[in-house]
């Protein structure tokens, strides 16, 4: 039933690869994803914002079932040598999401074919900016989540980590909240003849990190799962000059918003006690940028029924979480929601999420594709 789907998905993710786009700026992405629906023969398509899209195909039942796919790409140069590589210089599907594209579109496809088997209504949400500023947000504050009212959603990553033929299924915290860190540092200058004339911002940027470092595995130790990286440290200069100033950057990743707050305020005064030793100001910005993704019990329930019955319990794992982020999250404090990860692994090619030479494992969309709409189908089911 689904294999004769393949050939045509396949197309589809390299058709989207060649055309990466960033978030908000996913134009030619938005207009191949419409003329693709208008080509299957959905009529209800709806353009949100500037670049997202939903479109609702309607069965025979009353409960709607919102399947989300994001769409944007990363500022990265594609070193993969693919020949349907990126056409767009510096910018490149290196997460996967040109695969999450297809994955729906062909979703949309079957369930277009196979109306008898629609007991409720599909809503199929293609959504910008993942990967910056979090387009779940503004796509739920313009009302996609309703007319109709989705009753549960679900979305799924492709994951390289995991074997092809496998999915991660998981009850609970699956993704970590992201919280950025930025620390700007003004001290005062000068000659590197004269340490004891300035206001080191060096060594107290050092400093800061190392006992940011401290600081994160004493959460840790309590309970208070975290990451903390310091990612950048700015202050390039001379050999012989101290700058008046320095900026650092990183992220924090937790595992429930109350721990973030507690940990986020303990960065905030350790930086400000040990800018006072050092006679340095400091301003420091530590935004929320997304909540952790917490998947609804009752729903991973059903779905990990309906992806066992085709694939095998011993191929549906259940791995718990991990620490990056996804902004799924929002959708998933809405209403109740199932998170699928989708193994994409290629033996002996180890290239991970986010990097240049990432590449996936074909042969797994179609597994991604049959566990949507498996598990569609059973959250439609009253």
């Amino acid at each position: 039933m689904f294999k004769k789907y393949e050939d045509g998905l396949i197309a589809l993710r390299r058709e989207f690869h060649k055309i990466p786009e960033p978030g908000y700026t996913e134009y030619k992405t938005k207009e191949k994803i419409i003329s693709h629906l208008k080509k299957i023969g959905v009529t209800d398509i709806t353009e949100v914002g500037e670049t997202g899209i939903c479109a609702t195909i309607y069965g025979n039942g009353t409960k709607t079932v919102g399947l989300r796919a994001d769409i944007d790409a990363l500022k990265i140069t594609e070193e993969t040598g693919l020949p349907f590589a990126s056409e767009h210089p510096g910018v490149m599907h290196a997460c996967g999401h040109d695969g999450h594209i297809a994955m729906s579109l062909t979703v949309a496809e079957f369930f277009m074919e196979h109306k008898d088997l629609i007991k409720g209504n599909l809503k199929l949400i293609f959504q910008p900016a993942e990967e910056v500023d979090g387009g779940a947000q503004m796509m739920i504050e313009k009302g996609v989540l309703e007319n109709p009212r989705v009753d549960s959603m679900i979305s799924g990553h492709l994951w390289p980590s995991i074997e092809t033929g496998y999915i991660d299924i998981s009850e609970g915290t699956t993704f970590a909240s992201d919280t950025l860190i930025e620390i700007e540092l003004t001290g005062k200058g000068g000659h590197a003849a004269y340490p004891e004339k300035i206001k080191n911002v060096v060594l107290c940027g050092s400093e800061i990190i190392l006992e940011l470092d401290k600081l994160s595995r004493r959460f840790n130790e309590t309970g208070h799962i975290n990451v903390l990286s310091m990612c950048s440290f700015d202050c390039v200069s001379a050999n012989n000059v101290f700058k008046d100033s320095a900026h650092l950057k990183g992220t924090l990743r937790m595992l429930d918003e109350s721990s973030e707050k507690l940990l986020s305020k303990a960065i905030s005064d350790t930086v400000l006690k040990i800018c006072e030793k050092y006679g340095v100001k400091a301003q420091c910005d530590i935004p929320l940028n997304y909540i952790p993704l917490v998947t609804d019990s009752e729903t991973v329930k059903k779905v990990r029924e309906a992806v066992s019955d085709f694939l095998g319990e011993d191929k549906v794992l259940s791995l718990g979480y991990a620490m990056t982020a996804e902004d799924f999250a929002y959708f998933a404090k809405a209403v109740p929601s199932c998170h699928l990860k989708i193994g994409t692994h290629i033996e002996g090619y180890n290239y991970p999420l986010h990097n240049s030479r990432y590449n996936l494992n074909e042969k797994s969309l179609i597994i991604g594709v049959e566990a949507f709409v498996r598990g569609i189908m059973k959250l439609m089911e009253n």
